[in-house]
């Protein structure tokens, strides 16, 4: 009997809440009255509501009753309250239980207390700020309503998140954090149950997010200067990030870009990393700057055979004989192929020099009449001969902007080095090459 009368309960759960959800549906269709009907046919079929209802114990009624009003007396009761007003709180939700018409159960108390507790929190969340008075007074209501350590800390993650990130946002508006805008973000998240990994990830994100802007700006020429660098090291200060975190908030790929963006002004100022020991041989006061993969394209006419022409010419010797005289040459056969050199270009302060295993070339910058750059490579033109370079992209702007600089130094005094060394002493490095 007992189980069958489990089964029908199972029975009646299921039948209620199919009725309860299918009512749903025709509140959106539109359908009120029907919709309501078949909501109250499912509300009934809940043995939960049918037991309280029809059960012949009063007592048992006057409880299922009471539970119903107390929804009504536990919502009005905390809407009456001015969550502003922190320092009467509990002395007003006290004062509104004691006097309520209706009962208020232990249960229904402690639900009340976590309401109010969840909606001073709210409150107190909206300035993004948590002074210690403030928690003070909330921790007033966990101890009036003994709420239990679990509640309490599921509340308070209900705003966790949101509320330290917004805070960690606001403090980085004017782009600097300063040591007490750091000390109230810590406060909070402390308070909301946050750990510090977690708090710091979400503060690197925000700070990453501005350095990140902050290079692009720096970086719109491709070029990066000592006196960007000392501002991008500025900002790491104000950003409150340390240098050996680049790396972890930076790919790679940028880094090298960033890196690349200062060897081209450097390039492009006439300064230079010297090669030690370049397997050249170098002369009184010469250096090596660069050394290169490259190829050397020779332009070259070969002789691919011979083409032979014959003309003859017919001589009357008698009547009815002629003579037959032939005579020809042989023409070449020309054709113009591409030789392919591979090897390696250097430049150095004087000169520019390649080699190979098959053909090595030297131009001085004295004997170099002008270049052409092409997407792919360089041609140099000299007096009776030209030599045509395939050089890599981006070596090949590295290349270009670093001869057009050795060709520069080399020939004038060059205001424009000097200006640049003076710079590079007056400001702090931000990335190494």
């Amino acid at each position: 009997m007992k189980v069958l009368k489990i089964i029908l309960n199972m029975i009646r759960w299921i039948i209620g809440v199919t009725l309860i959800f299918a009512s749903f549906g025709g509140i959106i269709g539109g359908d009120y009255i029907n919709a309501l009907i078949i909501m109250i046919i499912g509300v009934l079929c809940l043995p939960i509501v049918t037991n309280k209802l029809f059960n012949k114990n009063p007592e048992s009624s006057d409880e299922f009753l009471a539970f119903l009003q107390s929804f009504g007396t536990s919502n009005k009761i905390i809407n009456s309250l001015n969550f502003d007003d922190k320092e009467n709180l509990i002395a007003k939700v006290n004062q509104e239980i004691a006097k309520s018409s209706k009962p208020i159960n232990d249960k229904k108390k402690y639900n009340i207390g976590k309401e109010i507790y969840k909606r001073a929190l709210q409150n107190t969340l909206l300035d993004l700020h948590i002074s210690e008075k403030e928690i003070s007074h909330l921790e007033d209501i966990v101890s009036n309503f003994n709420l239990n350590l679990i509640d309490v800390s599921n509340i308070r993650k209900l705003f966790c998140d949101k509320a330290v990130e917004s805070l960690i946002k606001k403090s980085y508006d004017d782009k600097i954090l300063t040591d007490e805008e750091k000390s109230e973000i810590f406060i909070l998240a402390e308070y909301l149950n946050m750990p510090k990994e977690k708090v710091e990830s979400i503060r690197l994100n925000v700070a990453a997010s501005l350095l990140k802007t902050a290079l692009n700006e720096k970086l719109s020429d491709k070029r990066l200067s000592p006196t960007e660098e000392t501002e991008l090291n500025e900002i790491l200060k104000n950003l409150k990030i340390e240098k050996d975190q680049i790396s972890t908030i930076f790919p790679k790929k940028s880094l090298d870009e960033l890196a690349y963006a200062k060897l081209l002004w450097n390039l492009n100022n006439g300064i230079f990393t010297i090669i030690p020991n370049p397997p050249i041989t170098l002369r009184n006061s010469e250096e090596c700057y660069f050394a290169l993969e490259a190829k050397l394209l020779e332009r070259k006419t070969v002789n691919k055979g011979y083409s032979h022409r014959t003309r003859s010419i017919s001589v009357p010797v008698f009547k009815d004989m002629e003579y037959n005289v032939s005579y020809g040459r042989s023409v070449p056969i020309e054709e113009e192929i591409t030789i392919t050199h591979r090897g390696t270009i250097y430049l150095t302060n004087f000169r520019i020099v390649f080699l190979s295993g098959s053909k090595n070339f030297e131009i001085l910058f004295s004997e170099l009449l002008k270049f052409n750059v092409f997407s792919d490579g360089i041609e140099f033109i000299l007096n009776n001969e030209n030599f045509l370079m395939k050089i890599n992209e981006k070596e090949l702007e590295l290349f270009v902007m670093g001869m057009s600089s050795a060709i520069r130094n080399f020939f004038d005094e060059n205001e424009l080095k000097n200006s640049a060394m003076k710079e590079i002493e007056n400001n702090e490095t931000f990335i190494g090459l």
